[in-house]
């Protein structure tokens, strides 16, 4: 939530709609938190850029199969399935002024953790993208 609030003035504008489904049981990931609030900030930033018209943006939390999750799907125009598995190559892009590199960089730091962010859309209906990282063993703590 803290990543929302530091993107308010980003939010507000464009009269996004912020829905929250957090699991209040959730276990703990072994992560450095730092980078993972940057990969939060590039995914969120994303959608709230797809979405200039308006829109809602949902945050999910689980912990499944030993893994923490985050997913945050928005209801922007969905990625086109030709592009779905190209999104997280470098220097891949769809926007006028972009680089390519947010999501491939993003996708790496998740790799870095021992985990991974996957991407799920169908066109028109937006997209979701989903944070998954070990879930750290009980009675040790994150960092």
């Amino acid at each position: 939530m803290q990543t929302i609030h530091f993107m308010g003035t980003e939010i507000r504008p464009n009269s996004i709609q912020v829905l929250y489904q957090l699991d209040p049981n959730i276990g703990r990931a072994w992560a450095d938190s730092q980078q993972i609030r940057q990969v939060l900030l590039n995914v969120v930033r994303n959608a709230i850029q797809e979405m200039p018209n308006g829109g809602t943006l949902a945050f999910r939390t689980a912990e499944h199969d030993g893994e923490i999750q985050a997913a945050i799907q928005d209801s922007g125009p969905g990625i086109a399935p030709e592009n779905l598995d190209k999104i997280f190559e470098a220097f891949f892009t769809t926007k006028p002024s972009g680089s390519g590199l947010g999501l491939a960089i993003c996708s790496q730091i998740m790799r870095n953790h021992n985990g991974r962010l996957d991407a799920f859309s169908r066109t028109g209906e937006g997209a979701t993208f989903v944070l998954s990282l070990p879930a750290a063993q009980k009675g040790l703590d994150s960092y």
